[in-house]
């Protein structure tokens, strides 16, 4: 499998070099996208343009300082046996963040999970899978939030959007942005992107009510107590309790 990595001249090339050969070892054949002082959207439209023109179901891109961490979870499972692809309910997904750890540690409610366990959230970034559909998806060049952009378009059109929870990544350039040299000019790339989301959508704040309205459940996802979630490991997913009845099955969904 292909892993396309956006990266840039800004960026500490021992880091880029770290982060080519983990997945490398981990069995991707690596492409590195320059996309130096330009907005990340701009260097993922590059590679989403490729991958539309290519035979390929998946488009994997990351950051150039993002690995994983195999000992957390069924990080190495995922390693090993790349099962997640073939989640046919899942259309784009990112992984937990290491750096969000202490945050998640209160929640590992999934932990006894043996499978795959998305939840839907539409927060991705850093780490995507995008799954090929009929229709091409773009990021837009904003400073901040694009990521969020493009998990609503999805949304918008009936997509699945989630979060791989137990499988973790791991930022190398933790708090050394390649793109902003200063606090200010994060700050304003994060006004951007607020800006755009709600010219474009109509969002102030609450996104939830936005996805809640637009998302359409398919096959394994099940409305819990816990959030939206999706697994293989029904053993699993018979303990959860849930919210609502069962939706379309992905054969009737897809027609």
């Amino acid at each position: 499998m292909i892993i396309d990595i956006l990266t840039s001249t800004t960026r500490d090339s021992k880091v880029t070099e770290q982060t080519v050969e983990f997945w490398r070892s981990a069995g991707y054949r690596t492409r590195l996208w320059d996309n130096t002082h330009k907005p990340c959207g701009e260097g993922r439209n590059r590679m989403l343009r490729d991958f539309y023109d290519s035979n390929r179901e998946w488009c994997v891109m990351c950051d150039d300082d993002i690995t994983l961490y195999p000992h957390r979870y069924l990080t190495q499972q995922f390693i090993d046996t790349q099962s997640a692809f073939q989640q046919q309910d899942v259309d784009v997904f990112s992984l937990n963040s290491n750096n969000e750890m202490h945050r998640q540690q209160q929640y590992t409610w999934w932990s006894d999970a043996q499978q795959p366990l998305f939840q839907r959230d539409w927060t991705i970034t850093k780490w995507f899978a995008v799954r090929k559909t009929h229709k091409e998806y773009w990021f837009e060049h904003w400073y901040g939030l694009e990521d969020v952009d493009f998990a609503l378009q999805h949304i918008r059109d009936g997509r699945t959007v989630a979060r791989l929870s137990n499988v973790f990544l791991r930022e190398q350039g933790f708090n050394k942005s390649s793109l902003f040299s200063t606090h200010e000019q994060r700050r304003q790339g994060l006004t951007q992107g607020k800006e755009g989301i709600r010219t474009k959508w109509g969002i102030e704040r609450n996104k939830k009510q936005w996805v809640n309205k637009h998302w359409q459940a398919r096959g394994k996802w099940q409305d819990t107590t816990q959030g939206w979630v999706c697994t293989e490991d029904t053993a699993f997913a018979d303990t959860l309790e849930l919210r609502s009845k069962p939706h379309l099955p992905t054969e009737l969904w897809q027609q």
